[in-house]
């Protein structure tokens, strides 16, 4: 491909002459069918369809088809595109589809020919398209051979309006007041959006070892002239118009360019059904989490679960070790206390003989609501320092939801209170796991 820039030279003259928006020409077309503002469409943009087929498919009779197939595309999709004050973008990712679909085909055919022929595998390619997809350029230029694979790939990732400024001025070669006019802002606007889409473009050269100034760039991508679009291209317009259907005289089967424009208009098509239908499952399973979720304590009800459990209790603690999961059973007794004026409770383990104490803290924080677990223990094993919140169950018991940044671990405390029976336990989950993990579980009777 020779480059950028389309506006065929045969045909910027007579361009010139009609600055009508492509919106105004679609609008034309779509309510009183006029074949005149179609071919004027594609008269405008058919360099820029062609060569970007070329570059896709890098032999010209593909490209041929192709193109074909995009202005079928335009014809039937042009009622939804009546807005689009600028076709740019649009024609250059639909060419780029199609082009994709059709090289897919190309090459089975390719195969199936092949096999039937019994011949070598290597033989397979199509009529010279390069894997690189590059072809013959009319002017050789060793720094454009180093920038034309990274500029495409880097053009393709663009943001929309990035893009379709680039199209505009350096491939529809028009002037800034002219991109200002097909984008309805501006001139002065229009520069500014062309200059900040050359310097995405520069900076992301740069991080391939290419190292431009952005007007040596836009000098470079100036200096590009596209291939104009055959005869046979701008021809096939009236007969898309009229009958809906390609021009005849392809090496490929008429109905290929058809898959490939048919594939992207259902593409389109479905695509608005699909975030539809994400979203409808997203806000499902909102409302489904809202209504199902435990719901938080306020301040009251979980000052009286703290009073709940003032008292001393007996009974026994399973534990298993973070560092081996062997579990270990002990016989405990367990004390637990209101502070700080009931908002937080306090509870301090013993087990049996042995010269260990392990005091816990939970406190709410009456500004955010959250609570806070601390827990010092035995050993560094027993260390807690989480901050979550306590729900209430439908069943009525009750479970701490959190976080211990400390450990980099998801913690939750299942309670159980019933009576004067009380079963207490605490599992963890680390980052990457899907499900908690037991750590230690109280079974507790009150004295």
């Amino acid at each position: 491909m020779a480059g950028l820039q389309s506006a065929v030279s045969e045909t910027k003259s007579e361009m010139s002459g009609d600055r009508r928006r492509d919106s105004d020409l679609l609008r034309l077309y779509v309510d009183e069918r006029s074949e005149a503002a179609f071919a004027e469409l594609g008269r405008r943009y058919a360099g820029l369809v062609y060569s970007t087929c070329l570059r896709e498919l890098g032999e010209q009779t593909l490209a041929e088809d192709a193109a074909q197939g995009v202005f079928l595309l335009l014809s039937r999709k042009a009622g939804s595109l009546r807005k689009l004050d600028s076709l740019a973008g649009w024609l250059y990712a639909a060419s780029r589809y199609i082009a994709s679909n059709l090289r897919k085909q190309e090459r089975k055919r390719m195969i199936y020919s092949a096999r039937a022929h019994d011949e070598s595998m290597t033989a397979m390619e199509p009529n010279g398209m390069a894997r690189n997809g590059k072809h013959n350029d009319a002017g050789h230029n060793p720094l454009w051979e180093r920038v034309e694979p990274h500029f495409y790939d880097v053009l393709n990732r663009l943001k929309p309006v990035d893009r379709e400024a680039i199209l505009l001025r350096f491939v529809q070669e028009q002037s800034f007041n002219e991109v200002g006019a097909s984008l309805g802002v501006p001139e002065n606007t229009a520069r500014m959006r062309v200059n900040r889409a050359l310097e995405k473009v520069r900076a992301q050269l740069a991080k391939a070892g290419i190292a431009l100034t952005i007007g040596a760039l836009a000098l470079m991508l100036d200096q590009r002239t596209a291939q104009a679009a055959p005869i046979r291209v701008l021809q096939s317009l009236t007969q898309i118009v009229a009958a809906g259907t390609l021009s005849g005289g392809s090496t490929l089967r008429p109905t290929i360019p058809r898959r490939a424009a048919l594939r992207y208009f259902v593409k389109q098509a479905v695509k608005p059904l699909i975030g539809f239908a994400v979203g409808f499952l997203i806000l499902c399973s909102f409302i489904g989490y809202r209504y199902t979720r435990p719901k938080p304590l306020d301040a009251d009800a979980e000052a009286r679960l703290f009073a709940s459990f003032v008292g001393v209790w007996q009974g026994s603690l399973e534990y298993a070790d973070d560092r081996t999961s062997q579990h270990s059973t002990y016989q405990t007794s367990v004390v637990f206390s209101l502070r700080g004026g009931g908002n937080a409770l306090g509870y301090v383990s013993t087990y049996g003989a042995y010269p260990i104490a392990d005091t816990t803290v939970m406190i709410r924080d009456p500004k955010t609501g959250s609570t806070t677990i601390t827990n010092g223990g035995a050993e560094r094993t027993h260390t807690l320092a989480a901050v979550g919140e306590i729900l209430h169950e439908r069943n009525g018991s009750f479970h701490f939801q959190g976080r211990d940044e400390g450990r980099n671990v998801d913690t939750r405390m299942q309670i159980s209170l019933d009576n004067n029976r009380l079963i207490l336990q605490e599992e963890y989950r680390r980052s990457g796991d899907d499900a908690y993990r037991f750590r230690n579980r109280y079974t507790l009777n009150r004295k």
